[in-house]
């Protein structure tokens, strides 16, 4: 009986797991772009999308762990694209290294440049 109610709780608590796995910041990149990041640690990718008056740009790679953050990294056949991500101890995202190769995702009127993004939950 305490087999099956241990095993009981453990399958409830997994959905609760997989949702906190799911992270999600909105803020701002240069002037007025919108951004929103998001970074999934189970499936280890992530995501930035930047949005603008006349831009918008759109980067979806693999995350990976860093000592102060994580870094997104892409590669769409030619070009490498590396996005690292650094967070305070709050959680906030304070800035942003974008890479050489990041702008095939974006062109030249947007950027990943994230100057701050706050955690949504």
């Amino acid at each position: 009986m305490r087999k099956g109610l241990f095993m009981g709780a453990l399958l409830l608590a997994c959905p609760l797991y997989a949702h906190a796995a799911q992270r999600e910041w909105k803020g701002t990149t240069e002037g007025t772009t919108s951004a929103t990041i998001q970074y999934d640690t189970t499936a280890g990718t992530g995501s930035v999308q930047a949005m603008g008056q006349m831009c918008f740009a759109s980067l979806e790679g693999k995350a990976v762990p860093t000592a102060n953050g994580f870094a997104i990294v892409a590669h769409d056949g030619n070009t490498n694209c590396k996005l690292g991500i650094t967070l305070n101890a709050q959680g906030d995202i304070t800035s942003s290294d974008e890479g050489p190769g990041c702008i095939t995702y974006h062109g030249a009127s947007c950027s990943f440049d994230v100057m701050s993004a706050h955690a949504t939950h």
